[in-house]
Parts: C-alpha cells; sequence; structure tokens
C-alpha cells in the first residue's frame, strides 16, 4: 500500500525516477515532493472595480421603501422646527411693531412706557453718498497736511482762516 501511494506522487509529480524511504527526505529530493505554497494574488484595482454595482454607491436603496419612510420623518420633524422658529420670530417681530407704534401714539400703561425706554429707537437722518464723500477726503486731506506741514505752517494757514471768516461776516 505505502508503494502504491509512493508510486502515485511520482507520477503526479511528473518525474521519471522513484525514489523510496529515507530517498525521499534527501535536500534535493525533499524539494520535489513539497508542493508549492499557495500563491496569494493580490487584487487589482481594476478587479475590485469590477465587483462594484449600483447597490455601493445606493441607486437603489430607495426600492424597499425604508429609506423613504425615515426620509419623510425626517423632512416633517424639520419642517415643523422650521415653522415653529419662523412663528417665533414672527411674534416678535409683531411685538416689537406694537411697540414702537404705542410709543409713538401715546398713551398706554406705565409699565408700557418703562418698556418704550428700552426699546427707543433714535431715527436719525443719515447723510448721502455726496457728504460721506466729501468727508472722507477731508479727512485724507487734514491726515496729510498733519504728516508734511510744520506747526508753523499749520498755524499760519489757521490764522489765514480766521482772517478769511472774520472778513466775510463784516461785509454780511
Amino acid at each position: 500500500r505505502r508503494r502504491r501511494q509512493d508510486a502515485k506522487e511520482d507520477e503526479q509529480k511528473g518525474t521519471g525516477y522513484r525514489y523510496f524511504g529515507a530517498a525521499k527526505q534527501l535536500p534535493g529530493v525533499k524539494e520535489l515532493f513539497d508542493k508549492p505554497a499557495a500563491r496569494t494574488v493580490r487584487r487589482t484595482r481594476h478587479a475590485m472595480n469590477k465587483q462594484i454595482d449600483a447597490d455601493y454607491y445606493g441607486f437603489r436603496d430607495e426600492e424597499d421603501g425604508v429609506l423613504l419612510r425615515e426620509e419623510e420623518e425626517a423632512e416633517k420633524e424639520m419642517v415643523a422646527a422650521a415653522v415653529m422658529d419662523w412663528e417665533a420670530k414672527e411674534a416678535q417681530r409683531e411685538e416689537d411693531q406694537r411697540r414702537t407704534r404705542g410709543g409713538r401714539g401715546g398713551g398706554g400703561g406705565d409699565d408700557d412706557d418703562a418698556e418704550d425706554a428700552h426699546q427707543f429707537v433714535a431715527h436719525v437722518p443719515l447723510p448721502d453718498q455726496k457728504d460721506i464723500e466729501g468727508m472722507v477726503l477731508q479727512k485724507k486731506k487734514k491726515d496729510l497736511l498733519a504728516k508734511y506741514a510744520s506747526a508753523e505752517l499749520m498755524a499760519q494757514e489757521a490764522e489765514a482762516k480766521q482772517m478769511l471768516n472774520a472778513g466775510r461776516g463784516e461785509d454780511a
């Protein structure tokens, strides 16, 4: 029985020689009978990409309906929260408008006057674009004069302006 097994191994290896007993353990012969290690081949990027289908990208997630129900519930919650937030802001805005109208119209309770004092808004006329440009130009001129003109020159200029203004006042 042992000989049959050895003969089968030799035939499988394709060698024309037969090795018996301890001869199989000799260094050069031993390698002939060792089976080659299973070679693990790393998958290439192309091979991995071939395995990817539409499920990987989530294209068919809506088919079972579970995701759609989850999204619908989440959307309802988000809409409800947004509506509540908007209603709160709208109520606050209406309350502020009511207070400002009540403060201008006069009349009202004593505690309303105390609240109106905290909510008072002063309406001041704002300068237009031309006025703003003029103010910026004056500021730049003043900065340049301060940078390059001496104190003596500035004093002479102030004196000249004073004399010009005084002359205008007498003529008028």
